[in-house]
């Protein structure tokens, strides 16, 4: 038997109760399309349930409060709103949970995101076919001005899709439901370490693995990215391949077994190499996209071995600090 939170109930028979999390930073516009696209949101297959939202200003001058205030004039549900002046991913995630009231679930989404009309009520319903400690789901991309030719070619934002049900190994926040008593059950729950590094998600996630808990994918819980054109860059695309695998690589040294490290480092040295040889024939394929997706390859090699050797690299910090610039 999974080994499951302490205040985990049976959910079939009574309406559920769910905080919807979003922490921002500097991003209006975003922020305003997220919460407008909430305002839509149906259920279907299960009981529309008791949800309220609870938005995190990572930001000590409070952008974002005006706009939350004159959305919350017609908002169906409340909106609580909250600041967090600690810098860092992990510190507004740890503010949304001690903001949100005690409830059956939170989920989580992005300020960059918008949410299907259908997104929570599939979220709920694949929780309650299989018992799911943590559900996630598909991140679609879009983009907020048209994107060049060699992005939509090599398909650069797309992101893998699952039948539902797969059992995952760790989930993201970008769209995720979890349910509320590991929020508790863990400490932090998310870690500080990871504030300016990311990855503080899928940590969470698989520290929820280790003590029993179950991560399931939903592919009907949609919701959609909106890339700004910064992203249309082979810098970013490196960094963000780079950055995700130097995180993987730190939560397995820290939470795996000696084997999985060692196939890790085995795995990183492939991809570093696998890239470079495939440069070639992919620039053949997809024209400069193939170059980009070689390096990215590769880059997901370097990140990993990073990682495992003790780097230390925080993009975060370096966005936060043009963002200020």
């Amino acid at each position: 038997m999974r080994n499951q939170p302490e205040n985990d109930r049976d959910t079939h028979n009574s309406p559920l109760s769910v905080v919807v999390c979003i922490i921002t930073y500097r991003r209006l516009h975003g922020l305003q399309r997220l919460l407008e696209s909430l305002q839509y949101l149906t259920f279907i297959e299960v009981e529309t349930p008791t949800w309220q939202v609870v938005v995190v200003d990572n930001d000590r001058e409070a952008p974002a409060q005006r706009l939350v205030e004159e959305i919350r004039e017609t908002f169906p549900v409340p909106i609580i709103y909250g600041v967090e002046p600690v810098q860092g991913i992990a510190s507004a995630r740890n503010k949304a949970i001690e903001l949100a009231p005690t409830c059956d679930f939170v989920a989580f989404i992005d300020d960059d995101e918008a949410a299907d009309p259908l997104w929570l009520d599939q979220l709920l319903h694949v929780q309650r076919l299989y018992q799911a400690d943590i559900v996630t789901g598909p991140v679609l991309p879009d983009f907020e001005k048209a994107p060049p030719e060699w992005v939509l070619r090599g398909r650069m934002f797309d992101r893998p899709r699952l039948p539902t049900g797969t059992q995952r190994h760790f989930a993201a926040t970008h769209n995720t439901l979890v349910k509320y008593a590991w929020t508790q059950k863990l400490d932090g729950p998310f870690d500080l370490r990871f504030n300016l590094t990311g990855g503080s998600d899928s940590h969470f996630s698989r520290r929820v693995i280790q003590k029993g808990g179950q991560v399931i994918w939903a592919d009907e819980a949609i919701v959609r990215e909106y890339n700004p054109p910064k992203r249309m860059t082979a810098t970013w695309l490196l960094q963000r391949s780079f950055r995700i695998a130097y995180n993987t690589a730190l939560h397995e040294k820290e939470l795996y077994s000696f084997f999985v490290v060692m196939l890790r480092f085995i795995k990183a040295i492939y991809h570093l190499l696998l890239g470079v040889l495939l440069i070639i024939p992919l620039f053949i394929y997809f024209g400069y996209a193939g170059i980009i997706k070689g390096l990215q390859r590769s880059a997901r090699g370097l990140g990993a071995l990073y990682g495992l050797f003790g780097g230390h690299y925080e993009e975060y910090a370096k966005k936060r600090l043009n963002a200020v610039m």
